[in-house]
């Protein structure tokens, strides 16, 4: 008899490990075996070796949250590559999101130091039928980890004094334990969302999870004299006291696709490679947390367009994968 993976049963960690392998679809598998052969696979990082550590932001020198990938790593940050997954919403290239309309109120991005790269990756079988196992696995490995970080926020609040000064006025109005680690936990960044119908209801099953990073970031003189001009903007950009923060995009032969032509379409297969830091901030008494997923490389195994490797030497994350093959 046939296996018919419902959405309810893979929304059950458990259930869905004990199938994934008899409801993955013939391209999903062969996705994911080049998936698995990579050590920046996140089956690699455990959850309970993942550790948090007060520490101090780089910028303001605040204490901040710092994650770990291990238990005996040295320096912070969690570098991975995402399964391979379907694009949806994105806006990647040399100009990243220039232009797109805004999602609240009228007009577009206005300019380049506005500009974003933004990358959507779906739950959706490679195949259009049924849903990605592997990476709905990988979505709920993201939910967990900030569930971590909240547990770590909680059990040092004493270390961050404006999640303490909230926490103790929560407190003052006798909310349990329960209630308040729940309101806590609302002002966490969303990870995962649902796709809406048009009467703004969220559809089941329709699971997807979005990457933004700025395309240009305000350098320091020492940062500007050393950075690296890809095209012509990042030499306007640069006269202005911009620096690209470049994000290459490699074809299946590990090949660095040239930036006048990288671009990611819907239904593209790729694999986002992100370095995971921790995001701990307050403004106007709001104080909030999540995962920032910086931005390193896009690994394109299948394109609804041809693009043209550039000469550069590989480095993505898959070089030594065929995946070609």
């Amino acid at each position: 008899m046939a296996l018919r993976c419902s959405t309810a049963l893979l929304r059950s960690a458990s259930v869905a490990a004990s199938i994934s392998r008899r409801c993955m679809s013939s391209m999903d598998k062969q996705a994911d075996s080049y998936y698995r052969a990579i050590d920046q696979a996140f089956f690699n990082f455990p959850i309970e070796n993942i550790r948090f550590e007060v520490g101090e932001h780089f910028v303001s020198k605040n204490p901040h949250p710092m994650i770990f990938a291990t238990s005996d790593a040295k320096e912070p940050g969690l570098l991975h590559a995402s399964p391979f997954a379907l694009s949806i919403f994105s806006y990647f290239g040399e100009k990243g999101n220039l232009g797109k309309k805004l999602g609240f109120g009228p007009g577009t991005v206005p300019d380049l130091e506005s500009a974003e790269q933004e990358i959507g990756i779906s739950a959706a079988s490679l195949d259009g039928e049924g849903q990605n196992e592997v990476v709905l696995q990988y979505f709920k490995w993201l939910e967990a980890i900030q569930a971590k970080l909240l547990d770590h926020l909680l059990e040092n609040s004493s270390a961050y004094p404006a999640l303490h000064q909230k926490i103790n006025t929560l407190k003052h109005k006798n909310y349990s334990e329960e209630l308040l680690r729940q309101m806590i936990s609302n002002d966490g960044s969303g990870l995962v969302k649902l796709l809406k119908d048009e009467g703004k209801n969220p559809i089941p099953g329709t699971e997807f999870l979005q990457f933004k990073q700025k395309v240009y970031y305000r350098a320091s003189p020492e940062q500007a004299q050393k950075a690296k001009v890809y095209t012509a903007v990042d030499q306007d950009m640069l006269a202005k006291g911009y620096v690209r923060r470049h994000v290459p995009l490699y074809d299946s032969e590990s090949k660095e696709v040239p930036l006048e032509t990288a671009r990611i379409q819907r239904d593209d297969i790729i694999s986002v490679q992100s370095n995971i830091t921790c995001n701990l901030y307050s403004v106007g008494g709001r104080v909030g947390f999540g995962l920032r997923r910086n931005l390193r490389s896009v690994v394109l195994l299948h394109s609804v367009h041809q693009t043209e490797p550039a000469t550069s030497a590989p480095k993505s994350p898959f070089a030594d994968v065929n995946l070609a093959q």
